[in-house]
């Protein structure tokens, strides 16, 4: 799809809507298990790197990869920090050099033209579906790709997009068999029209930056689920030794949190009734003991039996929107200085009671306003101490390990800091 390459107006194809994080699982038993229904694709994969787009092939993406031109390469990583013969983070032997530049493009073209050379990774492996996802759904996550992905299975095209620092979802149920194997090929392109909107301060590398993974789910699922947590203000109470300000109380009191909720279905759900979703807060590692729940919430669906249903559906139904709210009393405020979570939970089940899926996301209660000038969280004032972050590894580019981020946030503890600018990342 060149479109995705050189117009600026064409982000994505076939590309699934993003959506926030969270773990999604079958059954409340599995929230506290390793996910059975996914499959972690990082690793070795074969690979070759072209110097344009153009130069992509059928024989590419499905020939055999034995040959001498094909090489290995390590998923998640930058191929400008790795080669055919050299370690990972050797960015002098690599298959393309590193570079930085600061407020300059690294090529010189107008835009939103990229250059003639354009190099282009052509990734491929094996992929093998589990006989036991027979009939349901698959999905493929690419979790960054610098800047272009376009994703091939058995040589046919499913779909591409850029945003190079975001998660990249596509639909392979119709490409897919439980049982089966098929040659997947990723091609991710360097430069493309949305690079002139990245251009910052940085280094320019190229290739799958973060995890790949193919994920089952049922044919009826949350597609997505929004959450917004927050805080009811502090009553107003007297102390002993005088009054105390909404403040000071604040600070030495549990509180009662919010929890905002938008979900949204897919699949057969949403024509059939009798559907219910519950939303419910847990301590964390006290799985089943609920602080608070919303109960079963019925999930909408279109009834087009008569035509006043019809109408009545058009203006007030969402099909499978459910939206809700809860309480959670006494719960410990969030802060920089106190980052205590909750585990929220969003139960999807089918008319016969049986649970279908679940969202599982960790949460932290705090209130952020503006008030005479000062900047308030949870009523206190906070003096912001930050910093503007690259995501970069030394060996992996902008394929940042966990370990290698938790390093870099005790550092900023160690110094005082409470604010980071994500530049460029979500």
């Amino acid at each position: 799809m060149r479109a995705l390459i050189y117009d600026p107006q064409v982000t994505s194809v076939n590309r699934l809507p993003m959506r926030s994080s969270g773990r999604f699982c079958d059954s409340l038993d599995q929230a506290e298990l390793a996910d059975p229904w996914q499959l972690n694709l990082d690793g070795t994969w074969k690979f070759q790197l072209l110097s344009s787009p153009e130069q992509v092939t059928a024989e590419l993406l499905t020939g055999p990869v034995s040959a001498s031109d094909w090489n290995s390469i390590q998923v998640p990583g930058a191929w400008t920090l790795q080669g055919v013969d050299s370690a990972i983070g050797d960015g002098l032997n690599a298959f393309e050099s590193p570079h930085y530049t600061n407020v300059i493009m690294a090529f010189d073209t107008d835009p939103p033209a990229v250059p003639a050379r354009n190099p282009t990774g052509v990734y491929r492996r094996k992929l093998s579906v589990p006989k036991d996802w027979q009939g349901r759904r698959f999905v493929l996550q690419v979790g960054a790709a610098e800047s272009v992905l376009q994703v091939f299975v058995n040589g046919e095209f499913v779909g591409g997009g850029t945003d190079s620092r975001l998660p990249s979802e596509f639909d392979l149920t119709e490409f897919l068999r439980a049982g089966r194997s098929v040659q997947l090929a990723l091609v991710v392109t360097k430069w493309s029209a949305q690079t002139w909107l990245e251009d910052q301060d940085q280094w320019w590398h190229g290739g799958i930056q973060r995890s790949v993974r193919l994920y089952s789910t049922p044919v009826s699922y949350l597609q997505q689920v929004k959450l917004l947590p927050g805080l009811l203000p502090p009553a107003l109470k007297r102390v002993k030794g005088g009054a105390a300000t909404t403040a000071e109380f604040a600070a030495k009191q549990q509180r009662t949190g919010t929890l905002q909720a938008e979900v949204l279905l897919a699949g057969p759900a949403l024509r059939e009734p009798g559907w219910t979703l519950e939303l419910s807060v847990e301590d964390l590692g006290q799985s089943g003991r609920s602080r608070a729940t919303t109960k079963p919430q019925a999930v909408p669906v279109w009834d087009g039996s008569t035509e006043a249903s019809q109408l009545i559906g058009a203006m007030f139904v969402e099909p499978g929107v459910v939206r809700c709210e809860l309480e959670v009393p006494k719960v410990r405020a969030w802060s920089h200085e106190s980052p205590q979570l909750y585990r929220s939970l969003a139960v999807l089940r089918n008319p016969s009671g049986e649970v279908v899926q679940v969202h599982e996301s960790k949460v932290g209660f705090r209130s952020v306003e503006i008030a005479e000038n000062e900047l308030l969280i949870n009523g206190q004032p906070v003096l912001l101490h930050g910093v503007n972050l690259h995501e970069h590894d030394p060996d992996r580019g902008r394929a940042v390990p966990t370990e290698r981020t938790r390093q870099d946030l005790q550092m900023m503890k160690a110094h005082n800091l409470n604010a980071v600018r994500a530049a460029h990342y979500p």
